[in-house]
């Protein structure tokens, strides 16, 4: 049996100095660590990519859709090298999809690109094209992680009965326009620091499916003036040279964040409709027991104008999981 550590008041003091808004005329009721069910959602995502879409691509685009699809057709009319002809139409079925490989028609990408790219003036073309993005989110409430809060898969454990304790996932992540929209800005930031080409931009958001679920660290949190528990999770970021842990919520329910001054900053966690905390809510009974701090420990953290972890380096959350 694997029994993950239940109660660390060194992390309930970290939680209380990263988030000391909710402790105002607040306390916590239950602050209990357990294995939290990750779903690893994959999306597909419309992007488009600009400047790297050459004329020749172009060209070759437009006489396919125009019906003169014989490579040696194509190599008459534009004295274009076969051998590139080959790689460019390649290139449009297999890494644009614009031609699909079955039917040998345009898809609905193709199409688009050539609508977007009909103003022959234009000093850039640009083509839009299929890529598959994959990201996190808790199972239980269906809210995407932060990216530098998220796990590597490897570091996640697979479910077994050897897991102590857990909650089981729904039976699919919840997806609305909310979480969409934060879908949307994590592909953006991507861009931002590099990880997509420059220039491209998201057209759309399309299917958006649980490829597999994983189990990591977390901790179960129920504020006592709160109606909705919620789950709150550790990561480490490097600042000056240095890793610093902190313990964030991943989400709160929207009722509960009216009770206390929500803040709006670097570390903000998210706010979404109560109904997204129901299940969590059901769970409840599992993780009843009253966590306090004692006097001495609260007003070290309010004294305290900055919490220092002991450890320097990154420390896997595995070691909480006593392997028996």
């Amino acid at each position: 049996m694997s029994d993950i550590s239940l109660t660390n008041n060194d992390d309930l003091k970290l939680f209380r100095t990263c988030c000391p808004e909710m402790f105002e005329e607040n306390d916590v009721d239950i602050f209990r660590k357990f294995f939290c069910p990750i779903s690893i959602i994959e999306a597909d995502v419309k992007e488009y990519i600009v400047d790297e879409y050459d004329s020749v691509e172009l060209l070759v685009l437009r006489l396919y859709s125009a019906g003169i699809r014989d490579i040696n057709i194509i190599n008459e009319l534009t004295g274009i090298d076969i051998h590139m002809l080959d790689k460019v139409l390649k290139t449009e079925i297999y890494t644009y999809g614009h031609i699909n490989p079955n039917t040998g028609e345009l898809t609905e990408a193709g199409k688009q690109t050539l609508e977007d790219n009909k103003d022959i003036e234009k000093l850039f073309q640009h083509a839009l094209y299929d890529v598959k993005r994959e990201i996190q989110a808790d199972s239980l409430t269906g809210t995407i992680i932060r990216a530098e809060a998220e796990q590597p898969k490897e570091k996640m454990v697979t479910f077994s009965d050897r897991i102590n304790p857990n909650i089981l996932p729904l039976e699919a992540v919840v997806i609305d326009s909310e979480l969409e929209k934060e879908i949307t800005e994590r592909l953006q930031m991507y861009i931002k620091e590099g990880y997509l080409t420059d220039g491209n931009t998201i057209n759309e958001i399309g299917n958006l499916r649980s490829k597999e679920i994983r189990y990591r660290a977390a901790f179960f949190v129920k504020m006592r003036k709160f109606e909705y528990p919620f789950i709150a999770i550790s990561y480490f970021e490097k600042k000056e040279e240095k890793w610093e842990k902190y313990i964030i919520p991943i989400a709160i329910a929207k009722s509960d964040s009216i009770k206390f001054d929500y803040p709006k900053r670097n570390k903000e966690y998210l706010v979404r409709e109560d109904r997204y905390f129901e299940y969590l809510l059901e769970k409840k009974e599992l993780f009843d027991n009253e966590v306090k701090l004692t006097e001495d420990a609260i007003r070290e953290i309010i004294l305290s104008n900055d919490y220092n972890d002991s450890n320097d380096s990154i420390i896997d959350e595995s070691r909480d999981v006593v392997n028996g």
